[in-house]
């Protein structure tokens, strides 16, 4: 497309705002009695293609819907590069689903893996099968030799969403050097600290020691080494004392407090969507910037899965009372 503009992305965006999924319409797929009647909820809002008709292909939809979203946003783009900081995690997702199905030794179902990435999925699938990392980026192949030095010691692939979380920050902070948007460091700065303390904790449930933790930290946020390796001495629970150092005591404190009686760092993962879709969401009227075409994408995004979420349940026969604390952040 030529003379790309941001206030013309902008514009166009805002036109396909209307059709996002409101808080209002994702309650009423939530009640709905069935997986069925959700589905039929889906469909009746205008969401997907409207091809698939059974609630068990619900993925399918959800991954054209997903992949129009990104194809337009490549095209009205000017900042492709800028845009594609945002694919990276993607090119991540990927290769945690295949590292994890490579030593479970099982096999990889048809569509599990995301195309929206900037790594060609058969590069990475080779890199996996062969262990030959030269065609990745640096910081996902040193990530991926360490993953092999540690699990010649003992396999664990608890640790490969640390190290890979590790890599994918590192690789984030080289490349937003040449962008310009203050706002896209500050969702960097605050995706550090928060899977730095989502490493801190998984790391401390392992009975891994500090040299690893100095492996996979991620410089560049207002959390400093120095503290955590300290934390790291004292247990669990002296990372809370830290949240406050960054304005996470809001999002992170209701984290911990689920992380204590559940075990689970879901809620750690989600407070971490939550912070960051918010850094992002505060742009998107920003006519002369990214802000909007990352918004929008992050919008489709979260939308996708919350509606992952409520057809997994609804299909497993949960309530609408299990989906409470699962359900994500809605844009509109």
């Amino acid at each position: 497309m030529r003379g790309k503009s941001y206030p013309f992305a902008c514009a166009s965006i805002k036109v396909r705002e209307t059709k996002l999924l409101t808080k209002e319409k994702l309650l009423r797929i939530k009640e709905a009695g069935s997986a069925e009647d959700a589905f039929k909820l889906l469909s009746e809002i205008g969401y997907g293609s409207g091809e698939c008709h059974q609630a068990v292909l619900f993925e399918s939809l959800i991954k054209r819907e997903l992949k129009d979203a990104y194809d337009y946003i490549s095209r009205i783009v000017p900042d492709q590069n800028a845009f594609n900081l945002f694919l990276y995690k993607n090119d991540y997702l990927n290769l945690k689903i295949l590292l994890k199905r490579y030593a479970k030794k099982e096999p990889l179902s048809s569509g599990a893996l995301k195309k929206n990435g900037t790594i060609p999925l058969e590069i990475l699938k080779s890199a996996v099968a062969d262990k030959q990392y030269g065609a990745l980026p640096a910081e996902m192949k040193e990530a991926l030799i360490s993953l092999d030095r540690q699990f010649s010691v003992k396999e664990d692939v608890s640790l490969i969403g640390v190290f890979l979380d590790s890599a994918y920050a590192r690789q984030l902070q080289r490349a937003v050097k040449g962008v310009r948007d203050g706002f896209i460091k500050d969702y960097m700065a605050a995706y550090a600290d928060i899977t730095n303390v989502i490493s801190f904790i998984r790391l401390r449930l392992l009975n891994m020691g500090k040299e690893t933790l100095k492996k996979v930290f991620i410089e560049g946020g207002a959390f400093e080494e120095k503290a955590f390796f300290e934390a790291f001495e004292s247990g669990l629970d002296s990372i809370s004392h830290y949240f406050a150092k960054r304005g996470f005591e809001r999002s992170l404190n209701a984290a911990f407090d689920e992380f204590k009686k559940s075990g689970s760092l879901y809620a750690f993962e989600k407070a971490r969507d939550d912070y960051l879709i918010d850094i992002i969401m505060k742009h998107k009227d920003d006519v002369f910037t990214i802000g909007p075409s990352v918004a929008y994408i992050l919008a489709k995004e979260r939308e996708a899965d919350n509606i992952r979420i409520v057809m997994t349940a609804k299909l497993n026969g949960k309530d609408a009372e299990f989906l409470g604390g699962r359900i994500k952040g809605m844009y509109a």
